[in-house]
């Protein structure tokens, strides 16, 4: 564990690996997503978590889903990991839907945050922590639309401006 390292009986040692961490998208995701059956990793905010590691974080999505395809995600941490999550959904267009939910998870969750019949430009802010056990593995955030698009102009994508931020404690 970065933060708190026992390398010898009775001795602790404190670094200060990965402190402050942050990755910010600067353009849409290209290319966008229209299949509802394959769910994308954005690989801009996952991060490897060692055995043992615990993380604090935000991470803050600007999407927009087409016109009845609405926008769904997973978080996903290792294998025996646990994530909590607090979630706060807000419009940033003319539509009414905003939510706030929080959860605890230890194998990830799918779930579906908007279901509007018009498009829909939306923010998602999760304030989470990650406490893992003995398996190392990564900390992604996967997204898709929630139904399959019939043609391109009909897709779903995340918008410049995304971000993650994270730190080990």
């Amino acid at each position: 564990m970065p933060l708190y390292t026992n390398t010898t009986a009775g001795t602790v040692s404190y670094t200060s690996n990965d402190i402050g961490y942050q990755a910010i998208l600067e353009n849409d995701t290209a290319p966008h997503a229209n299949n509802n059956n394959t769910i994308a990793t954005q690989s801009d905010f996952t991060f490897p978590v060692g055995k043992h590691e615990r993380f604090i974080g935000e991470l803050g999505i600007w999407y927009f889903a087409h016109s009845d395809k609405d926008f769904k995600y997973k978080i996903n941490v290792p294998t025996g990991g646990t994530l909590r999550w607090a979630r706060f959904g807000l419009p940033v267009d003319d539509s009414t839907s905003n939510d706030i939910r929080q959860d605890t998870t230890t194998t990830g969750e799918l779930a579906v945050t908007t279901s509007n019949n018009s498009a829909y430009a939306g923010f998602l802010k999760f304030n989470f922590t990650v406490v893992n056990s003995t398996t190392a593995g990564d900390f992604s955030f996967q997204w898709a639309p929630n139904t399959a698009a019939d043609d391109t102009a009909e897709e779903v994508y995340l918008k410049s401006g995304s971000y993650l931020k994270y730190n080990r404690f």
